[in-house]
């Protein structure tokens, strides 16, 4: 529920009203909380669905989490880490501080891929959120799958291309080729001893 206060204005005398073009009103919206009776209510978050996505056509994964019950969490800080399956390396994270939910809603928290595609694979995410003294952690798994991953990195901008088959199917080839030449010239020289 909110309260919207208006300051009363008299009434001009009509000479003064036509001499001013602009009139300038202000207005202020005060919320407020009504309750049933004086028992607190402790603020509980869950963390519902990780998902590989776009902002602004940047690959991002969203974490989206929701406060269950019906008080306002203040002073919300959130850390998070993406990491393989059973890794260990952080691949990316993303944190932020300060923040305000509402009761009884979600919000869907993003974690930057960067510049980097999305590979198809099995994550981790590893989650803090803090509010207060309370703290919330979760560990949950997700999977990217191919054919999401690459309808995301084809329509995404900045994105680094990942170039290292075509560095190693070249790799190969010359080394390929080296072989063949030196093979190819010593039995030459072999041939050419042979003849003398």
């Amino acid at each position: 529920m909110a309260f919207i206060l208006k300051k009363k204005h008299l009434k001009k005398k009509e000479s003064q009203s036509k001499d001013i073009q602009i009139e300038n009103q202000y207005a202020y919206v005060i919320g407020m909380i009504l309750s049933q009776n004086d028992t607190q209510v402790k603020a509980d978050m869950t963390l519902n669905e990780i998902t590989p996505t776009q902002i602004n056509y940047r690959n991002v994964v969203t974490a989206n989490l929701q406060n269950t019950e019906s008080a306002i969490l203040k002073d919300l800080d959130v850390e998070a880490q993406i990491f393989k399956k059973d890794g260990t390396k952080v691949l990316h994270e993303g944190s932020k501080q300060n923040m305000h939910m509402a009761p009884n809603s979600n919000f869907n928290f993003p974690i930057s891929w960067g510049t980097k595609e999305f590979e198809p694979g099995k994550y981790r995410l590893d989650m803090i959120a803090t509010s207060g003294e309370q703290v919330w952690k979760w560990s949950e798994h997700f999977t990217i799958d191919g054919k999401t991953a690459d309808e995301l990195n084809e329509l995404a901008l900045d994105i680094e291309k990942d170039y290292t088959w075509l560095y190693i199917i070249a790799g190969s080839i010359l080394a390929l080729l080296a072989l063949i030449l030196v093979f190819w010239l010593g039995r030459r020289s072999r041939k050419e001893e042979d003849e003398e």
